[in-house]
């Protein structure tokens, strides 16, 4: 993945931040989260703890660094972000588009 910290170039005589685009190219899923009551054994079968357990989270190691620099850049009002993905076909694709 790739993360390009331009934002934190300075300018030579004033010694201030420019203003500048993050570009952030990598992944992005769906982390499906169930509640067990151990780890499993290797190659063993687990059931969830509770029927109605699980839950859905968008996540994915550029989306992640993508929603930091966004925050990042919120808070100073000195850069921009940009997130770079491909998008799959599954049954999340359209969530994880609107989440973005």
């Amino acid at each position: 993945f790739l993360l390009i910290p331009i934002a934190w170039a300075f300018h030579a005589s004033l010694g201030e931040p420019l203003n500048s685009t993050i570009l952030i190219i990598g992944s992005i899923n769906m982390d499906i989260i169930i509640d067990v009551e151990r780890l499993p054994q290797r190659g063993e079968t687990m059931t969830a703890r509770f029927p109605d357990t699980g839950k859905a989270v968008p996540g994915g190691k550029g989306a992640n660094q993508a929603v930091a620099v966004s925050r990042l850049c919120e808070d100073t009002k000195r850069c921009g972000a940009q997130f770079v993905c491909r998008w799959g076909n599954d049954v999340h694709a359209e969530t994880l588009q609107r989440t973005m």
